[in-house]
């Protein structure tokens, strides 16, 4: 028979824990997807103008992912460089002057007093380190390279290097090209890395950074558009002993509270992410303040008010024949501003007898929400002032429940009330929606 089709995939994983605080984890992973069955194809077949026979060619998929994952354990590694000495070379001596020579024991004197003229080595450095073990958490470190391209109408089979991911070069020939069926290609980049300290009275504080940078073609094989996202800083204050607070610990049983703050930007361009070729710009920010707890009397809250804002600039594209531009002339520019509040509560309620049912194995969730939200959007053409474009002040109710009498009923409820004020048109839309539901299970 004829081969149609062939699918294969090829994994390697490989774990290094020679040093013991350092984790290392590589992994390789490559797939390749090949199809030339002609029943298949959708674009009509390719004639040969020379001996006027069909062309058999193939399409192919192929996807590799490479990463390496580190984990540097920072606490192990300082309480090993501060620990404690099990004695010194002076007790040693001393402990042998007994079974020494009187000429020996001049020559020791005589060192003795070398060293007490010597500055005090700081030994608080070492206990510093061991101490400064117990509140600093390990550092991980991600890298990740993902690959995916797929071609048509190729005449041979590409290389084996090519099909396990080794070799990024496609050295075959191809016939035909149509409009439905190019040629793509793109790969991605990432970075992660992250760390924490932890304080006193259960307060801790984590840090990430985060980089993203993509390649992948564009309309045609010959444009290749760049993108690259960072978020720096990423930083995280949690306290998980909110609920020591006096007064606050007779009503609640168990709260945190977190407070984030977070900084973005990216950018693209056609080619490379210089000046010249750059087609967006932008930078954003979001701080987000929580606080969740448990009340005594049984249900759960949870409080959040999160502020977003970004800026964003367009570029139109310089020709390679204008040599005099440095940077792009601006297109546009855009600007949003968002600020939600958010309360919720959820119970859970069990009860186990009502006046018109009696007894009865009953499970109801209540889930309470009032949200606030505020958006506003500018937009301006060129290098002129940004204006209001669309502005909404949002605020909705909603309560859901889910409730089960008994093994043989169910059902749910919704109750949602929202407006939304439009700020430019000064119009307002209302939702009013109610919703029951419930299903009987006859057996």
């Amino acid at each position: 028979g004829r081969e149609v089709g062939r699918n294969q995939k090829a994994d390697v994983n490989f774990n290094m824990r020679f040093i013991k605080w350092l984790d290392q984890n590589y992994t390789f992973s490559a797939t390749y997807e090949e199809n030339s069955d002609p029943a298949n194809r959708r674009a009509q077949a390719i004639i040969d103008t020379i001996s006027g026979n069909p062309i058999k060619t193939r399409d192919i998929n192929t996807k590799n992912d490479l990463s390496a994952r580190f984990n540097m354990k920072v606490p192990t590694l300082l309480k090993s460089i501060g620990k404690p000495g099990t004695g010194s070379k002076k007790s040693s001596r001393k402990r042998g002057k007994q079974d020494v020579d009187p000429g020996e024991q001049e020559s020791q004197r005589e060192e003795e007093k070398q060293e007490a003229e010597k500055p005090n080595q700081p030994f608080f450095v070492r206990r510093l380190l061991h101490f400064s073990g117990g509140f600093l958490e390990p550092v991980t470190a991600t890298w990740r390279r993902n690959t995916t391209a797929r071609s048509f109408n190729l005449v041979e089979r590409p290389s084996l290097l090519y099909q396990l991911g080794i070799d990024d070069s496609l050295r075959v020939e191809k016939r035909g090209q149509g409009l439905t069926q190019q040629d793509a290609w793109s790969r991605t980049r990432s970075l992660e890395m992250g760390s924490g300290m932890r304080f006193p009275l259960g307060i801790s504080l984590k840090a990430n950074y985060n980089e993203k940078l993509e390649h992948r073609s564009g309309s045609t094989q010959t444009r290749m558009r760049v993108r690259k996202e960072q978020r720096f800083p990423r930083m995280t204050l949690a306290w998980g002993r909110a609920d020591r607070i006096p007064l606050v610990e007779k009503i609640v049983n168990s709260a945190q509270a977190n407070v984030s703050y977070e900084r973005s930007k990216h950018s693209e361009g056609e080619g490379s992410l210089g000046p010249r070729d750059l087609i967006t710009r932008g930078r954003g920010q979001e701080i987000r303040i929580s606080w969740n707890g448990r009340w005594r009397f049984g249900p759960s809250t949870n409080i959040e008010r999160v502020y977003s804002s970004g800026t964003d600039l367009d570029f139109e594209l310089v020709s390679e024949a204008d040599s005099t531009a440095v940077n792009p002339p601006l297109r546009g520019s855009s600007s949003q501003d968002r600020t939600t509040t958010t309360f919720k509560v959820r119970h859970n309620l069990k009860p186990r007898s009502l006046p018109l049912f009696g007894k009865l194995k009953s499970n109801v969730d209540i889930n309470f929400e009032i949200a606030l939200e505020e958006e506003e959007r500018k937009n301006a053409t060129g290098d002129a002032e940004r204006t209001r474009i669309s502005g909404d002040d949002k605020w909705k109710t909603t309560l859901k429940l889910t409730y089960n009498f008994s093994q043989n009923f169910r059902g749910s409820g919704l109750i949602r009330i929202e407006n939304n004020d439009n700020l430019v048109t000064e119009k307002t839309r209302k939702i009013r929606e109610v919703k029951l539901s419930g299903t009987f299970f006859l057996k």
